[in-house]
């Protein structure tokens, strides 16, 4: 009986023991990730960065960044040009057994905020290469797969009037095999799969598949945007070409493909039903006259009667980094969609690339 009491109190103090020791070492842990965390994503000089909590996740190798914004550092915006719910980092489990050690990153309710306005005070197009830099610090391994969850980007000007909020929501990613490391899959691309919704009603749809053995750019990607409502975008409409959408639907496709950096393809937008109106006369300067009225009477000439379509098809060429379109070509397209046959309300799947398979 002694011997059971004192086997058992060496185990208990065995376990006491590990737990004292799981506390000290998450806490430790606790504090070490968040000054490491705001340290690296505050050393980007244009963005500072703020996060509420970090989590840490022992038994399953990983951390997650809670309630982290980002804003820009000089000028006076003050909407976070991103912020997420949680940004949660791990090690990809089954991909041990290929011997491979790679991270997984999941993001709920992400947001990225683009802001173009006069003011260049608030103006935010981009990220410093510096700051995306830091991000990449935080992975401890290479990143081969990526989710999101209810994402959104917005292209704001809150200075315009009235305020312009072009955004896409739900935004629903699915990333994976990044690093090539499945080499006993199907595939050895990469593959990027998403969807969203464009504003209120429409439906965004895209895919892509790359080579990321290549230094340079080797992808083909397509994309979907179909039975989005343009009134929605008036306040767009209102601020480049000074008119306003009673009516009608925009629709897109575009396929584009790179191969070594060198990049072709199409983007093809189009129009149905458009009906234009103009704008409100306590809204508008002569150089707005102007404009809305040519503008108007270019839809008017390059929209088919019988379709009551407005498109056209712009030739994308070039390098990945300095892409190029074609604008003779987009006219000529533009000129055959409203007088000889209407383009087609489809993706051509014309383009052909050879990836890994």
């Amino acid at each position: 009986m002694d011997q059971w009491i004192k086997k058992h109190r060496i185990f208990s103090g065995f376990v006491a023991f590990i737990l004292v020791f799981g506390l000290f070492v998450h806490f430790y842990l606790h504090a070490y990730l968040i000054r490491y965390v705001n340290h690296k994503l505050n050393e980007s000089r244009d963005y500072k960065s703020h996060l509420d909590d970090i989590g840490i996740h022992l038994w399953r190798g990983a951390y997650s960044i809670e309630r982290l914004n980002v804003l820009k550092r000089n000028g006076d915006a003050t909407i976070p040009f991103f912020k997420a719910d949680t940004i949660d980092i791990s090690v990809q489990w089954k991909e041990l057994f290929h011997r491979h050690i790679v991270a997984k990153v999941i993001l709920r309710g992400p947001q990225i905020n683009f802001i173009s306005s006069d003011n260049k005070e608030i103006q935010q197009t981009k990220a410093d290469a510096h700051w995306q830099d830091q991000i990449q610090s935080l992975i401890p391994f290479k990143l081969n797969y990526v989710r999101v969850f209810g994402g959104s980007i917005h292209w704001l000007d809150p200075q315009s009037d009235p305020p312009m909020d072009i955004y896409l929501r739900d935004l629903d990613v699915y990333a994976y095999n990044l690093t090539n490391s499945e080499r006993l899959s199907s595939t050895l691309a990469a593959t990027v799969t998403g969807k969203a919704t464009v504003m209120r009603d429409g439906d965004l749809h895209f895919e892509a598949t790359a080579d990321p053995y290549e230094k340079m750019p080797t992808f083909k990607a397509k994309l979907v945007i179909e039975h989005l409502g343009l009134p929605q975008l008036n306040t767009f409409f209102k601020k480049y070409v000074a008119i306003e959408v009673h009516d009608g639907t925009f629709s897109l496709y575009s396929e584009l493909a790179a191969s070594k950096g060198d990049l072709k393809g199409y983007v093809k937008p189009l129009m149905d039903h458009l009906d234009t109106m103009n704008l409100k006369p306590e809204k508008k300067r002569a150089s707005e006259v102007i404009k809305g009225t040519l503008v108007q009477i270019l839809a008017t000439l390059l929209t088919n009667n019988p379709k009551d379509r407005l498109g056209s098809r712009l030739e994308v060429t070039g390098r990945f980094d300095r892409p190029g379109v074609n604008k003779w070509a987009a006219f000529t397209s533009a000129l055959y969609n409203a007088f000889i046959h209407a383009l087609p309300a489809s993706l051509e799947h014309t383009l052909n690339l050879k990836v890994p398979s």
